[in-house]
């Protein structure tokens, strides 16, 4: 039998031992406890290679035995087994496949019950994502599906917190932040003047990431918390990451030029070399198996139809020291370098390789787009599109719905801290406000067109503003007023729409009609330079003006682009 290294305390088996996973658990395992007192906890480090670099390092650590056996080989995973307090399982789909990943998940756990020593066994789990996504295909994710039917399994069994029985604790984690330093999530490629390039096929979808350290703690503390964890499934994360997230922090922590490519999947994958071997490196190509294309198109499914979730609140309750995108970029002093050593089989060799001949074309295209607008359904965005078309300067829409309630979307808040709209992109220049952005648009990319003559300056400057700060909020107003009746409860609207039509005719229309004749009367001299929206109190210049807009092909392009929007008419 093999015995603990510091007899005195509880010795943790782990499964996985080398892996990124693996390490970071059992740094966390080793950490002295909150108070400052020594870790009650020692280590037996499982892994199929004593001579690898990586198990010798550990074997170099305090509290740390290293074991030899495969988790497939049951014999010697039972022998591990012996005289240990608890386990942390997390097997290797990308090694042996989803079949046998789900028998050994079964099999390790019979072991564990066989044993008779073991208290506290806990399964390393991954979203069970065709069951989530309502077995769609689409949504197949073999190294997800194979740990997601083993917790499932596990949930039938008993938990039972004794000193002569065993519980059990799934912990469900994801994707590590820290593979932004590989060419998943992070930058496949760098153009000539430093632009680094995050290319993806997730859309407006979201990876709830998690960095190494925080999965370490949630596994210290699921040891820690035996009773509480008990036949408990805990659904972890660090952060919710959407790519316009990601993008606005790293210009923001970094001060480097950054861009996100928008890929399809079938682009997306010519971006590697061997996407059609098997997923499971033990496998052999034509053999029949998942292959890592077929693996990762529902992967890439999940997260862009965000068909997985995260309850972000429970979760910083008890890690609120965990970290978000910006602290641990700011921590780990991400610049967005590659890093090759940082998952084993990558390590090893054993995974797809990026095709750095594509990515080098790839970086060149001047189809690759820099400025992006950041378009609000039913907002003033609308007419930063129409801008563009006007001036044909290419750009990339990304979409925001606004919710039941008409508010902006919290992601909005990821590229604008106060979620209004709208908001342009354009290298590591993040520009909200209409007025100043199309200044800034006209000025970079307008080539002299949409300048005023000489005489008109002071016309422009004088109604960009006024637009913006007189006449809109007006505007907003009598919006909002005709909304809040709609709103109200059934019984209160015939009430409420009394009262806010009579303060709208007595606050609202005076002033606009005095704004209708101002406008009316600088078309009457000029007829240029000004936009305006048709309505009761338009004068005839105006109406006129607006329909000669509307007319545009430049407008109506902006209009098929942006979506449906109320006030087009």
């Amino acid at each position: 039998m093999m015995s603990s290294p510091i007899t005195s305390k509880k010795l943790i088996l782990v499964i996985g031992a080398t892996g990124a996973q693996g390490l970071a658990v059992i740094d966390k395992l080793l950490e002295p406890s909150a108070d400052g007192s020594p870790s009650p906890y020692a280590v037996r480090a499982f892994t199929r290679n004593l001579d690898g670099r990586r198990a010798k390092e550990l074997a170099a650590k305090p509290g740390v035995e290293v074991v030899k056996g495969s988790f497939d080989d049951f014999p010697s995973v039972y022998a591990a087994l012996q005289g240990v307090y608890g386990a942390w399982v997390n097997t290797d789909g990308f090694t042996v496949g989803e079949t046998r990943e789900v028998f050994a998940g079964m099999r390790i756990f019979e072991l564990a019950k066989q044993v008779k020593t073991v208290r506290h066994y806990v399964w390393s789990n991954l979203d069970y994502s065709f069951k989530k996504g309502g077995y769609d295909p689409k949504y197949r994710v073999e190294h997800y599906d194979g740990k997601g039917r083993v917790a499932d399994w596990m949930k039938a069994q008993p938990s039972v917190v004794s000193d002569n029985d065993m519980s059990w604790s799934v912990v469900t984690s994801g994707p590590y932040m820290d593979m932004l330093n590989v060419g998943m999530f992070g930058p496949v490629s760098r153009r000539p003047d430093g632009t680094f390039i995050f290319a993806t096929p997730i859309g407006h979808g979201h990876v709830p990431m998690i960095a190494l350290s925080d999965l370490g703690f949630f596994a210290r503390y699921t040891f820690d918390h035996r009773a509480e964890t008990s036949a408990q499934d805990l659904e972890i994360a660090s952060d919710w990451v959407g790519w316009d997230y990601l993008l606005a922090t790293f210009t923001r922590v970094t001060g480097l030029r950054a861009l996100v490519l928008n890929q399809t999947l079938d682009e997306w994958f010519k971006n590697w070399k061997g996407a059609d071997n098997p997923v499971a490196n033990e496998n052999r190509p034509g053999d029949g198996s998942t292959t890592w294309r077929q693996n990762f198109s529902g992967f890439w499914a999940q997260w862009r139809d965000d068909v997985i979730t995260r309850d972000m609140e429970w979760i910083r309750k008890v890690n609120p020291y965990g970290h978000t995108l910006e602290r641990w970029m700011r921590e780990t002093g991400y610049k967005g370098e590659m890093r090759f050593d940082l998952l084993k089989n990558a390590e090893d060799g054993k995974s797809v390789r990026l095709d750095h001949q594509r990515l080098a074309e790839l970086s060149k295209s001047s189809s690759t787009q820099e400025l992006i607008v950041h378009h609000l359904n039913d907002s003033r965005s609308q007419r930063i599109l129409w801008l563009l078309e006007e001036l044909e300067v290419p750009y990339e829409i990304r979409k925001y719905q606004r919710t039941k309630e008409m508010v902006a979307p919290p992601e909005l808040k990821a590229v604008n801290p106060i979620g209004t709209a709208p908001v342009i992109t354009d290298g590591t220049i993040n520009l909200a406000e209409s007025g100043a952005i199309v200044e800034y648009i006209i000025q970079k990319y307008g080539n002299g067109k949409a300048q005023p003559p000489e005489s008109g300056k002071i016309d422009d400057l004088y109604f960009v503003h006024y637009a913006e700060g007189s006449l809109m909020p007006l505007l907003v107003d009598k919006i909002i007023f005709k909304i809040i009746p709609e709103r109200a409860p059934f019984f209160l609207r015939p009430i409420f729409g009394m009262a806010f039509n009579a303060l709208s005719s007595k606050m609202l229309d005076p002033r606009l009609q005095v704004h209708a004749k101002l406008i009316e009367d600088h078309l009457v001299k000029s007829g240029e330079y000004f936009a305006a929206r048709q309505g009761e109190m338009l004068g005839i210049k105006t109406k006129e003006y607006v329909k000669r807009i509307h007319e545009r092909a430049a407008y109506k392009r902006a209009l098929e682009k942006g979506g449906e929007y109320s006030f087009a008419t």
